[in-house]
């Protein structure tokens, strides 16, 4: 029993991964609130989610913040158009319950094939650009296209985690609406993230380190090699 309650026992350890997950999950949906920042927020979301599955020592929330200010513009060019996207497809579902005479079938049809692709990928996207380092929001679409299609198991079962919160608010809308502001965005995130990590993991070199970090080594392989040339002259 002593060893249960130890400081590195499972139940401190629990303690621990709630607590960082709650936390985390507290900052991103205030970070989420100007709604233009939601890319960013869920990218340094995923950023953080990853250390605590691989147990990577560090602190928590200077590394969020790292993360979300290092990704901000890639983050942002690719949140935008998805957001115009999702509202697009909240408002197709409104005239589809309360005016379905203003849209067609077909073109409802189309849009809802439309979205569920971007929302598929979407799951891949932000974990993507939180780990690695991408010079166009582009290789990170592709990326992210290719993953979504060569591991659809693990693409559909992270849709349905991140889509459960928000389709059982309309059922228990008093509980889930407590428990969304307290797990609804960080324990998706966490679930996925031991799905995502053994496709990461192939994925990179033996010396990978993540995105930023690649970023930080590169801008001092730069400056070396500025001092070289100097020297040389």
């Amino acid at each position: 029993m002593k060893q249960f309650f130890a400081p590195d026992g499972p139940f401190m350890k629990f303690f621990s991964t709630f607590f960082d997950l709650v936390l985390l999950n507290l900052i991103t949906i205030a970070l989420c609130i100007p709604v233009i920042t939601a890319g960013a927020a869920l990218t340094a979301l995923n950023y953080s989610i990853l250390k605590i599955v691989r147990k990577e020592e560090g602190y928590l929330v200077k590394d969020y913040f790292k993360s979300f200010k290092n990704n901000f513009k890639q983050a942002t060019l690719l949140w935008i158009p998805m957001m115009i996207i999702f509202i697009a497809a909240m408002l197709e579902m409104y005239l589809l319950r309360f005016h379905p005479e203003g849209i067609s079938k077909s073109a409802a049809i189309i849009f809802g094939i439309i979205f569920i692709l971007i929302y598929l990928m979407c799951t891949w996207v932000y974990p993507l650009l939180s780990h690695f380092y991408y010079d166009s929001i582009f290789e990170v679409l592709k990326n992210s296209f290719l993953l979504m299609l060569s591991q659809f198991p693990r693409t559909l079962a992270m849709a349905i985690l991140f889509a459960m919160p928000v389709v059982l608010f309309f059922y228990k809308p008093g509980f889930m609406l407590a428990f969304d502001l307290i797990l609804g965005l960080s324990f998706p995130a966490f679930l996925s993230a031991h799905l995502f990590d053994t496709v990461f993991a192939a994925m990179e070199p033996d010396d990978e380190t993540s995105g930023d970090e690649v970023e930080e080594e590169q801008k001092v392989i730069d400056k070396l090699d500025q001092e070289i040339k100097k020297s040389n002259n």
